[in-house]
């Protein structure tokens, strides 16, 4: 089976671990512009989360054809281990999706707000002022506060070994 493996990244984290997990399989990652999706037997995306949508999902889907598998990678900054953030990251994907089946894995990734562009700068000024004024705060949204302006990093590269078994157990 013809495993290809892309990415659609605004500041790399999905870049990153689209690229662990070639190499784990021996193979290249790709940017989703440059890449013949339709030729692929399995798709693996790997796309960052921005302000309610998941970057490249709707051109993956669209260039996929209906018949080959999908597995979408999701990479942000909320913790995928909480229900609410699993649930958000399947309703956003679902928009797009329109009930073709995915296999949909979520992993966290960084920021550096220095390489932040304008709007992204305003997004995150909002979003902290916005937590700044709530009574209850998650641990989640105290990290967002204390690190506002400078570099937040949760990435984990042992976060692609369920996607490595999962592909592992499809094609063997």
């Amino acid at each position: 089976m013809d495993i290809l493996i892309t990415y659609s990244t605004v500041y790399g984290a999905s870049a990153y671990y689209a690229g662990l997990l070639a190499s784990e399989l021996g193979t290249e990652a790709h940017d989703l512009d440059d890449a013949a999706v339709a030729d692929a037997d399995i798709l693996v995306h790997f796309a960052g989360l921005y302000a309610g949508s998941i970057n490249g999902l709707r051109k993956a889907v669209s260039r996929l054809p209906e018949d080959r598998v999908l597995i979408l990678c999701t990479v942000g900054l909320a913790d995928p281990g909480k229900e609410s953030t699993a649930e958000e990251i399947r309703r956003i994907a679902g928009r797009v999706l329109k009930g073709r089946r995915c296999t949909i894995f979520s992993l966290r990734g960084d920021m550096d707000y220095s390489r932040l562009t304008p709007k992204h700068r305003a997004m995150m000024w909002a979003l902290v002022r916005m937590l700044k004024a709530r009574r209850e705060r998650s641990e989640e949204d105290e990290a967002l506060i204390a690190t506002y302006g400078g570099k937040l990093d949760f990435k984990d590269p042992s976060a692609i070994i369920p996607v490595i078994e999962h592909i592992r157990s499809i094609t063997h």
